[in-house]
Parts: structure tokens; sequence; C-alpha cells
């Protein structure tokens, strides 16, 4: 009998899957694409950013517009909207089981948080789903030691790949100015009437620099031989500089507890890294080149 139902689960499913084919092959051919080239209506979201009409539209279809808890069943919860991918807690009696715990350790924070308005239960497990989904463990564990990680038998080699080329392992003068450069893509186009020159010096004698006129920012390998004086030096150290590229501590955390001194206006210095923060497109206020070549 069981045999039975799982045949025709499997049937029922290719058929679905085929006619979904057939009617999708259809509409490319009846009418063309935003990929092929036809006319896209842009229009401007909620946090400034121009995108494609059909899409903002739509968001809300396939993604948490703001921070949302959904109880799907008793002890059961979704917190959405609280990082890239949506988390998931289901209650033992023992305690709480994790899946997924933010792309970064903000994430962990604001999830941790989401977590005490519904259950006081200490994390006991924690589920890997991806391998960029991890950074806010150590919050999420709170303290617990022997906390269960299930995830795939190459999640640590993997985890540690992503960290190093995104720029945890920010040691040498190479590594620091090749992910300052990457951080700040080059040159790119700021929404913002900024006109500040700002200094890097890092523990290791590395130094770089971002020149902010207007639309543009330039990233300036050698300011020692730039034709501008500095507005604003920050010196810290290539571990601290990491917690930036990731987006592990905000600017502001950094500076107040003394990890980047800043030789000038901390409260610019602060306001200019968060022009470039990537892991909050709202607070960001750039576009990046390749967002241009593709028509965003």
């Amino acid at each position: 009998m069981k045999q039975s139902i799982l045949r025709r689960t499997c049937c029922a499913s290719a058929l679905i899957v085929g006619l979904n084919i057939h009617g999708f092959c259809l509409a490319q051919s009846a009418e063309s694409t935003a990929y092929m080239g036809a006319p896209v209506e842009l229009v401007e979201a909620p946090n400034g950013a121009i995108t494609n009409k059909k899409l903002l539209d739509r968001v809300g279809d396939f993604n948490f517009i703001e921070p949302t808890i959904d109880k799907l069943a008793e002890g059961v919860w979704q917190f959405g909207g609280y990082g890239l991918a949506p988390m998931s807690i289901i209650e033992t009696d023992e305690g709480l089981i994790a899946f997924d715990t933010g792309d970064t350790v903000h994430d962990g924070e604001l999830m941790l948080e989401a977590i005490r308005t519904v259950t006081q239960k200490p994390v006991k497990v924690i589920i890997y789903g991806h391998s960029h989904t991890v950074m806010g463990a150590g919050i999420i564990a709170d303290g617990n030691e022997g906390v269960m990680i299930i995830g795939h038998p190459e999640l640590n080699d993997v985890v540690a790949s992503n960290l190093a080329a995104g720029g945890r392992s920010v040691v040498g003068q190479e590594k620091v100015r090749q992910t300052l450069e990457d951080y700040l893509d080059g040159a790119s186009f700021v929404l913002d009437q900024t006109n500040s020159f700002v200094r890097f010096d890092f523990a290791d004698g590395a130094t770089s620099g971002l020149d902010i006129r207007r639309a543009i920012a330039e990233f300036v390998p050698s300011p020692d031989d730039y034709d501008s004086q500095a507005d604003i030096t920050l010196k810290m150290s290539g571990e601290t500089w990491a917690k930036v590229y990731l987006s592990q501590a905000t600017p502001e955390q950094l500076i107040g507890d003394g990890e980047i001194v800043v030789d000038g206006d901390a409260a610019e210095a602060a306001r200019l890294l968060n022009l470039f923060d990537r892991y909050s497109p709202a607070k960001a206020v750039v576009v990046r080149p390749a967002f241009l070549e593709h028509g965003l």
C-alpha cells in the first residue's frame, strides 16, 4: 500500500513539474522578459533603492518585509526578517532546537532577542541548513555549553573557506589592502553629498584611503602619495577591520570600545563607514558599478 502511494505521489509530482515547465516555456515564447531586453519600469523602494516595479510589487510573496514571528504549531515558531534567511525554533522539554542562526553576529543578536519574546528555554541543538547561516550561533547559544551542532560533514571546511574569502583572515599588508578595496568596490557611486578623504592606518603597517567626492567614492591604495590630506584617520588592527568587513560589529561600537582610534570627528567617521554597509541595504547609500552594469 505504501509503495502504491509513493508511486502515485512520484507520478503526480512528475506530471505537475512537466506541466509547469511546459507552461513556463509557452509564457517565455509568448512574451519576452526583462532578461531578454523587455522594457522595465523602475521605481524607488522605501529604502531609496531603485528597482523593478514588478519585483517590488511581489517582494512580499517570497520575503519578509519586516521582522515577523509566525507560530506554526504549539512550540514551533518561524522568525523572518531578522536576517537574510528565516530561522525556525522548536521547543522541547529539554530546550530549544534552532534551525540556522543568521549570517552575522548582529543577526544572532536580533534573533535571540526575538526568541526571548516567546520562550526562555536554552538552545540545546543547532541545525545548519546552509553554510552561510552560521555566524549567529555563538549568540544564539547564549553561553550554554555542550550545544549539539548538526550539519553537513564538510560544513566546517566550507565555513572556513567562506570566511577566508570574505576577509576574516585579514593578516598581512596585502590582505588588508585587498579586502578594503573589495569593501569599497574600487570606485562606487555614492548617493550622498559627502566630501571627505578618510585614511586607514593598520597595525601591520598597511595604509589605504577612501576619497568621497560628492558622487564618487574612490579607493586610494597609497594615501602618502595622494594629492589630498586626510580629513579623518582611522587606526585599527586587521582583526578589527575584519569585524567591520563582515559587519560583526558596528563602527560606533568599535570606536566606542577603542578598537578603532579616530583622528578627527568620530561621529562622522562612523557615518562614512556606514555608507558602505553591505549587510544593511536600508542604511547604505552606495550604488556599486556591478549594479549599474546590469541596469539596476
